[in-house]
């Protein structure tokens, strides 16, 4: 059996639990660096933190878990943010694929009309003067396409 707890072991186990959660370290490290100081086992620190506090020991296990579902969701949303970057990128390539497009489609409206118009001068054989002119087509509701 183990020799009883004194008011200053059990002050220094709770005290250095408290301020290295707050910096971070896990409790396996804190627990062997505290029973090394005190010249107890691991197993005795951690039963007497759990005796003496059992809510807080299910409390910090619970703060354990939620932390590593923490980090979880944290590395998650950062692999969302990359993919959204990479959907964002590929956005702003299409729309200059678009750009482009509309461009080159302006260009090849304004080949094909010449091309229209020299047809129809060969086609033209009365020698009235027709013209083909560049007017939107009619929109299927019956009303004027934009």
């Amino acid at each position: 059996m183990s020799k009883p707890w004194t008011k200053q072991e059990t002050r220094f186990l709770f005290y250095w639990l408290r301020e290295g959660q707050n910096y971070g370290y896990h409790p396996k490290e804190l627990f062997q660096w505290i029973a090394r100081q005190l010249g107890r086992s691991v197993e005795e620190c951690q039963l007497k933190w759990q005796g003496s506090h059992p809510s807080l020991a299910t409390a910090h296990l619970q703060s354990r878990d939620a932390h590593k579902e923490t980090e979880q969701l944290k590395e998650r949303l950062k692999r969302l943010e990359e993919t959204i970057n990479q959907y964002r990128q590929r956005m702003e390539q299409i729309s200059e694929e678009n750009k482009k497009l509309k461009k080159d489609i302006r260009f090849f409206e304004m080949v094909l009309l010449e091309e229209y118009q020299l047809l129809l001068q060969l086609l033209n054989k009365e020698g009235k003067p027709f013209r083909i002119h560049s007017e939107d087509p009619p929109h299927p509701s019956g009303g004027k396409h934009r």
